[in-house]
């Protein structure tokens, strides 16, 4: 950590605990392979968006539609709708589209 975000002690970072909760924290040492930090104040997460975003997708051929579904979750959709169209190259029986479903 040390090396990687260039921190020396005194630096101020944001720490998380795992369930939701984050703290401004100082660096208090930096040994060896070994970085200490001193927590500090727990401070409102303000990371989520009240937003509740659908994104309706064409579903495309291969690999695409899980690259597709993988950076709409990572920008914050909470939706995802997977259409096909007239123009759609893909064609899926009812089968393929209730596992494609189930898998995106």
């Amino acid at each position: 950590m040390a090396r990687v975000l260039r921190l020396d002690v005194g630096d101020a970072l944001t720490v998380f605990d795992g369930e939701g909760a984050e703290y401004f924290a100082r660096v208090a040492a930096v040994a060896r392979g070994e970085v200490r930090i001193v927590p500090g104040q727990r401070r409102a997460n303000e990371r989520e968006s009240s937003l509740r975003l659908t994104l309706v997708q064409g579903v495309s051929r291969g690999e695409r539609m899980d690259w597709v579904v993988q950076k709409a979750v990572e920008l914050g959709v909470t939706r995802i709708v997977p259409v096909l169209t007239e123009r759609s190259v893909v064609r899926l029986d009812a089968a393929q589209a209730r596992s494609k479903q189930r898998h995106w």
